[in-house]
């Protein structure tokens, strides 16, 4: 099977470290379109085809692509690959507009392509537990949520000037909503469909940025859930946590620490931690997506969940409701 990467910035790389992995189990051969070769990944260069030119790469005819370039250019080239036939997985979000994604969505469906968005968090095994935990109705019907994530943008990639990543660029689809539309994706995995929505979202630090660097969201779900989210690109100290009420309990899940609280009506609590890597949410991810065009099996988060996911978050940074 041949893989095309298309961006190869820090995520990229990350996901090109993941399939190397499975290399020889699913005899994975590697090419490259327009690899930035930045300090994060010099390490590559022997190890992948690469091509300056798109049109060039197609011809290697690869099987799957894993699309990573910056969020504004993702539905452009998706649809050039999918014209070829080519499997997609896509880095969240799908887009920063919903322009041409009905076109993206039918070549889906004529040339039957599997399509997986790049949600990491979805294989997180704290969160796949939180998820059990709701589904099985071990402590009832969820009141409310309250999610919150935050840390300082400019140590988010060390070796780049963070005014020049598409994070700092309107125009490249930066901004904390849809850069951080991971809380908005499992948000709505977890609690299900957004019903209604109030947002406040605006630019209140100093950083040297044209994108909205806050976002504070207020949703309800279909099974009259409440629930908040709270986006930030100026923290300090970084956080990502998760509280939930149920008719008999609480929970609290520290993504960062990996810590899953469950606090019971009787007055006891369980406590679980997690010996994650990093790495074992992406391998697992990729991994499933390969299995996947392998089987030619859908996809538990298609392009038709990326649009939806993308839908409430374009309204919650337009300050629209969602009805």
């Amino acid at each position: 099977m041949k893989i095309l990467f298309i961006g190869m910035g820090s995520i990229g790389g990350r996901h090109y470290n993941c399939l190397r992995k499975y290399k020889q189990k699913y005899s994975l051969e590697f090419i490259s379109y327009k690899t930035n070769l930045n300090k994060a990944n010099k390490q590559y260069a022997e190890d992948i085809k690469y091509f300056y030119c798109l049109e060039d790469a197609l011809l290697e005819k690869p099987n799957c692509a894993i699309i990573s370039n910056p969020t504004s250019y993702h539905v452009e080239t998706a649809i050039k690959c999918a014209e070829k036939g080519i499997h997609l997985f896509i880095e969240k979000p799908l887009s920063n507009t919903l322009e041409n994604i009905d076109k993206l969505i039918n070549l889906v469906k004529d040339k039957k392509l599997i399509t997986l968005m790049g949600c990491n968090l979805r294989y997180h095994d704290a969160l796949i537990d939180l998820r059990n935990l709701i589904q099985t109705n071990k402590l009832g019907r969820v009141y409310d949520f309250d999610i919150s994530v935050g840390s300082y943008l400019p140590d988010w990639r060390p070796w780049q000037d963070y005014t020049q990543s598409y994070s700092a660029k309107e125009e490249l689809g930066g901004g904390v909503v849809l850069d951080l539309i991971h809380e908005i994706d499992y948000a709505y995995w977890l609690f299900g469909e957004f019903t209604k929505s109030k947002s406040f979202v605006g630019k209140i630090s100093d950083l040297k940025i044209n994108t909205e660097d806050i976002a504070k969201i207020i949703l309800q779900t279909a099974n009259q859930c409440m629930g908040t989210i709270s986006l930030n690109y100026y923290r300090r100290i970084p956080e990502r946590k998760i509280a939930a009420n149920f008719e008999y309990g609480s929970i609290l899940l520290d993504l960062i620490k990996s810590q899953f609280t469950i606090y019971y009506a009787d007055d006891h609590c369980e406590v679980k931690n997690y010996q994650i890597d990093r790495n074992h949410m992406y391998e697992r991810q990729m991994k499933y997506f390969i299995e996947s065009v392998i089987h030619k099996k859908e996809t538990q988060n298609n392009i038709l969940e990326g649009l939806k996911v993308l839908e409430y978050a374009l309204n919650i940074k337009q300050g629209k409701d969602i009805i």
